[in-house]
């Protein structure tokens, strides 16, 4: 799987390409390209959300609903199977408050 920092290295590459000086200060090709991917970073986000959704509801209908709080979890054995685990949303929610 590719890890975001090569994405990120590979988007400033190409936009490095893609605004030559000779192009003036409109830089056409480096405008549309720069647009491309961030619709292409929009269109991964709405795919991987909606994904979330779906399989969290899924596993929601699966196993009865969200567990009790406070109730211990066998998440060290069973890993991403073990019943009443956190939603995929709440762990990435988890992990951006902790970043920032």
């Amino acid at each position: 799987m590719v890890k975001y920092s090569d994405l990120a290295t590979t988007d400033s590459l190409s936009l490095i390409i893609s605004f030559p000086s000779k192009e003036g200060p409109q830089y056409h090709k480096g405008t549309i390209v720069n647009l491309a991917f961030q619709v292409l970073g929009l269109v991964l986000v709405l795919i991987m959300s909606a994904y979330y959704r779906y399989e969290n509801r899924r596993r929601d209908r699966v196993e009865g609903g969200r567990p009790p709080t406070g109730q211990p979890l066998e998440v060290q054995e069973k890993f991403d199977f073990a019943p009443g685990r956190l939603h995929l949303l709440d762990v990435i929610w988890t992990m951006l408050n902790t970043l920032f």
